[in-house]
């Protein structure tokens, strides 16, 4: 079975790549979910094809709403739904695991083509920044095929606004795991093993073999009662991430902190924290068996990431 994930971007709206627009008044007439409306629906009529990246891409579901806290105030307005797309120029052959048998030919004009739900989400008010997620499948997902045909949409309808993705801030997202989280494992990992234990073992010195070595504390009971400051202040640049955790004559080039919240499982690694791109391990809520998760299981897990990543961005 696949694991099923929630990747989760920010997005911004930019006018002649300088200003930021209000994603609720991105000009007098509409706002950025009209856009993304129009957007969805004129994708719903056929598959469209991009020879360039070799994708097939249609919407198959379209849902608009808002959401409100427990004292009946919006707190941000979303549109969620299905989006069917996979890849084409290759043939493949299709076997059946049981008879062994092939049972199709696939040739370089058909993709095969997988259902992937998205949920996009634009607090109330003046907000200049809402965030969009995509669910994954395994190694597949959508947010290229999504991003680059909702890019050319809108420049060909607003040439002057463009459209951007990019990762939430670092602090956002990790602050939640801080906060609420459990940490199940800290990993040290060492590139490179020293002269005289690679001659003692026999093991290769050549680079390119990738030898490492891993230290794991399972169970780090109490660690986060400092630690959790460690971290804060390496992402505020305060402090370099290989003096979070101390281990004597271990300088390690890698540190991850394992954490469970609910029943996500996240792996955060401190080494390329600018760059994180959040997925969210959604496989055992999903409950998938065989097949395709459930849209509606996936869109209630959209909704509470959602709530909890605005929160944490400060914007609801």
């Amino acid at each position: 079975m696949n694991k099923i994930g929630l990747a989760v971007y920010g997005l911004e709206i930019y006018q002649t790549r300088r200003k930021k627009k209000e994603l609720n008044t991105v000009n007098s007439r509409v706002d950025f979910l009209d856009i993304m409306d129009l957007f969805l629906h004129n994708s719903q009529q056929q598959f469209d094809t991009d020879n360039y990246t070799e994708t097939v891409f249609k919407v198959e579901r379209i849902e608009r709403d808002e959401v409100y806290n427990e004292n009946g105030q919006k707190m941000y307005s979303f549109i969620s739904g299905v989006v069917k797309t996979g890849e084409y120029g290759t043939e493949s052959e299709l076997v059946n695991r049981k008879t062994k048998k092939v049972t199709h030919n696939k040739t370089i004009d058909e993709a095969e083509v997988m259902p992937f739900a998205f949920y996009v989400a634009i607090p109330q008010g003046n907000t200049k920044k809402g965030i969009i997620i995509f669910q994954t499948e395994g190694r597949y997902g959508m947010k290229g095929s999504f991003e680059k045909r909702l890019k050319k949409y809108m420049q060909n309808l607003y040439p002057d606004l463009s459209f951007t993705m990019g990762t939430i801030a670092p602090v956002e997202y990790i602050e939640r795991y801080l906060r609420d989280g459990f940490l199940k494992e800290i990993k040290m990992i060492k590139y490179g093993i020293p002269n005289d234990v690679s001659e003692r073992n026999g093991i290769s010195k050549k680079p390119e073999d990738n030898a490492y070595e891993e230290r794991i504390i399972h169970n780090p009971l109490g660690f986060l009662d400092k630690g959790a400051d460690k971290i804060r202040e390496t992402l505020r640049s305060q402090r370099i991430y290989t003096s979070i955790v101390e281990i004597p004559d271990f300088d390690y080039d890698v540190l991850k902190f394992n954490f469970t919240k609910g029943k996500t499982n996240k792996t955060i690694n401190m080494t390329n924290i600018d760059s994180i791109v959040i997925v969210e391990d959604i496989t055992e809520t999903a409950g998938v068996n065989k097949g395709h998760p459930s849209y509606l299981i996936l869109k209630d897990e959209m909704k509470r990431t959602a709530i909890d990543y605005l929160h944490g961005m400060g914007v609801v």
